[in-house]
This record gives C-alpha cells, sequence and structure tokens, in this order.
C-alpha cells in the first residue's frame, strides 16, 4: 500500500516570526493556534517549519494575531536531553503558505481574544 500524508491548517500566529540559522540555511519555527470545532474554547497548537525563501516571505508578511493557511508535510523532530529523556515534537514543514488576513499590527493586537 502506497501513500502520503500532507497537513493542511488554518490559524493565528502565536508569535511575530525570527529567523534562525542552523547548519548554515535559515528558518523559522512558528506557533499556529487552531480552534478545535468539536470543542469550543480550546486552542490546538502546532509547530510550523519555514525554510528556503518561505522564510522572507514568512518574515515580511506575518506578525503575531495573523490569520494564516499552511500547507506541508509531516515531521517527527525527535531529540534527547542532556540527562537521555527523549522527546518527541510533531512539526509542520511548510511547502505552501496563504495569508487569510491582513497582519494587524501590535498594538492592535489584543492576547486575551480568543484564537
Amino acid at each position: 500500500m502506497s501513500g502520503y500524508a500532507r497537513i493542511r491548517i488554518m490559524g493565528k500566529a502565536g508569535e511575530d516570526p525570527v529567523k534562525k540559522t542552523a547548519n548554515g540555511k535559515d528558518f523559522v519555527r512558528l506557533s499556529i493556534g487552531c480552534n478545535d470545532a468539536e470543542y469550543k474554547g480550546k486552542t490546538e497548537w502546532f509547530k510550523a517549519i519555514f525554510w528556503g525563501k518561505l522564510v522572507d516571505v514568512c518574515i515580511e508578511n506575518v506578525a503575531k494575531g495573523s490569520l494564516i493557511e499552511v500547507h506541508g508535510l509531516p515531521h517527527l523532530n525527535v531529540w534527547q536531553d542532556q540527562h537521555g529523556r527523549t522527546f518527541q515534537e510533531l512539526q509542520i514543514r511548510v511547502k505552501e503558505i496563504y495569508f487569510v488576513s491582513t497582519p494587524r499590527k501590535r498594538a492592535e493586537y489584543n492576547p486575551d481574544e480568543k484564537l
């Protein structure tokens, strides 16, 4: 059986994007909050990773509270801490981004507003 996994979510950016570098490559790691339609009031958070040209697109167009839609591939990031404990985090390796709302100025953002 063959198949593939693809993830598509729409939600609000949890913070302003910040460019980082690992192994000489720029990337942005952004939290995206989505409301759970079944359990109203509960917000699910996803970690989205932007690489390549999408880094600059994200930096220039996304601000905390921006409503965005991302399409990408799931990636399970596994690492160990200094005590040998293993951790896992499901991430979305973003391949496409769509801007649903224009970024708001930071002064207009209300951190108590429901996502």
